[in-house]
């Protein structure tokens, strides 16, 4: 007997084990299909890991890109990421880094200068500016010189012993130092001074050439000011007269000059000629570095 069985119309059902004639080609085609499917999975993971070699390829190249940045302050294109094109590079942009810095520190040095060519024009370093002129023969004659010398260094002011054209005689000058391309200048302050001895003093009275000594003055000196100080005058000539009185016979030769009578002509008929009396060598010291400061302070008011 056999187990296909037929149907209303005599044929027989194809049984599940029948291989039909169609199906090997259908399962070869299927086989092609996965094979064909691995190679593309396969093609796949090859693009991938390229794709994350050129990612990694390019963050490389992205990092030099900083790294010339960071020297350039610019952008670059890629191309100039080369092995010598970047030493080439990385070489300019250091010496472009280099001549920045030079030119900053060029420009903080004429800031500097600037800044001090201020101080000094706006009279901040005066003090530090005036040299006082003083004649040798005010400090190697009489008692004033020691005591001016020691108040000139404790007020920290600058002055030069020397011969002056006239005898007995102070000038002051301002000096400015050179600042930067500005050359050091020197100019003169329109003031003399004379430190006469009270016995000087009535010496040149008494011979009638006190008047002579203050033309000569002017004229070698118009548009200073001129100013006679002297030491001890009243107390010198309160000793004459007082040694004259006890000793006449001794004393014959000498007159008391009319002092009040010169001081007062000087106030009255010269411009711009002045005197002061000084009790001691104190007080003529004290008045000569008074005065230094002052004439430095007002050039710049």
């Amino acid at each position: 007997d056999s187990d296909d069985e037929l149907d209303g119309f005599g044929y027989k059902e194809p049984s599940d084990n029948l291989i039909l004639p169609c199906e090997e080609p259908m399962q070869e085609e299927e086989r092609n299909d996965n094979t064909e499917e691995g190679n593309t999975k396969q093609e796949r993971m090859r693009l991938i890991k390229e794709g994350k070699a050129k990612m990694v390829e390019e963050k490389k190249r992205q990092r030099e890109v900083c790294l010339v940045k960071h020297f350039t302050n610019q952008c670059l294109p890629c191309c100039l990421i080369e092995s010598t094109e970047y030493k080439r590079v990385l070489l300019t942009s250091q010496e472009n880094k280099l001549m920045k810095e030079a030119i900053k520190a060029q420009k903080a040095e004429q800031k500097k200068y600037a800044k001090e060519k201020d101080e000094w024009e706006s009279g901040k370093h005066a003090l530090r500016s005036i040299v006082a002129e003083i004649d040798s023969t005010i400090i190697e004659t009489g008692s004033v010189g020691g005591t001016l010398l020691t108040r000139f260094a404790e007020k920290g002011l600058k002055y030069r012993v020397q011969v002056n054209p006239i005898r007995g005689s102070i000038l002051w000058k301002m000096e400015v130092p050179q600042i930067g391309q500005d050359p050091a200048s020197v100019s003169e302050v329109p003031y003399i001074l004379f430190v006469l001895q009270a016995e000087e003093f009535c010496d040149l009275i008494n011979s009638g050439s006190f008047w002579d000594h203050v033309h000569l003055v002017q004229d070698r000196y118009p548009t200073f000011t001129v100013c006679f100080v002297t030491n001890k005058l009243m107390n010198y000539i309160n000793k004459c007269e007082r040694a004259q009185y006890r000793n006449a016979p001794n004393f014959n030769s000498w007159k008391r000059p009319p002092v009040e009578e010169v001081l007062c002509k000087l106030a009255t008929h010269h411009v711009k000629v002045h005197s002061r009396q000084c009790a001691d060598e104190a007080e003529v010291a004290d008045h000569i570095v008074g005065l230094t400061s002052s004439l430095a302070n007002c050039r710049f008011r």
